[in-house]
């Protein structure tokens, strides 16, 4: 199986992004949603394997405003922002990336564990998954990924205040969307 190097560098990206931050997307570059997904710029991100379903199916707004109790997210454009790297960016009502989800395949998972010093392996949610980033790279856990059969679903949150160790979303609400997000997966 043969992955693309844009998606494993958009997953690497996704990995290896500052955890001390709030990104604002600017209001001119928030991108339109689809009508029929939900989903800004889901058919021409160049990070997607084409044997991956449209991300807007597997996880909406509603989902993520239901899962934390948060209220007027949206989904923003891919690369909106230097940390807008997923195929999902989920942001508030004040333009604040709250969270991102990156979907790939098994080989695209493997390789997210090899390239980055993940915090710990977690239960509970496909056949393999993880918490991260290391405490290495940042004290503020803010990564859940999980991997089932060939499906792999990762999202990552971000600190409320740039330093701070208060995030949008708990890793208990970010393996909740992934677990959902693998279940939804076409067959």
């Amino acid at each position: 199986m043969r992955v693309r190097p844009a998606l494993i560098a958009a997953l690497a990206a996704l990995f290896v992004i500052a955890v001390g931050c709030t990104p604002t997307i600017p209001p001119a570059s928030t991108g339109a949603s689809s009508a029929a997904t939900g989903s800004a710029g889901a058919t021409d991100t160049p990070q997607m394997n084409s044997s991956n379903p449209d991300p807007g199916a597997l996880l909406s707004v509603a989902d993520v405003q239901t899962s934390t109790g948060m209220t007027g997210l949206a989904i923003v454009a891919p690369d909106s922002t230097e940390e807008a790297v997923g195929r999902l960016n989920f942001a508030n009502s004040e333009g604040t990336l709250v969270a991102i989800m990156n979907i790939g395949d098994a080989v695209a998972f493997d390789q997210s564990l090899s390239g980055m010093n993940y915090s710990r392996d977690a239960t509970g949610t496909g056949d393999m998954c993880y918490v991260g980033p290391s405490p290495k790279l940042s004290p503020v856990l803010s990564i859940f990924a999980a991997a089932q059969g060939d499906h792999a679903v990762m999202m990552k949150t971000f600190a409320k205040v740039k330093g701070g160790s208060d995030t949008w979303l708990t890793i208990d609400q970010l393996q909740q969307l992934v677990g959902l997000a693998l279940k939804r997966w076409p067959s």
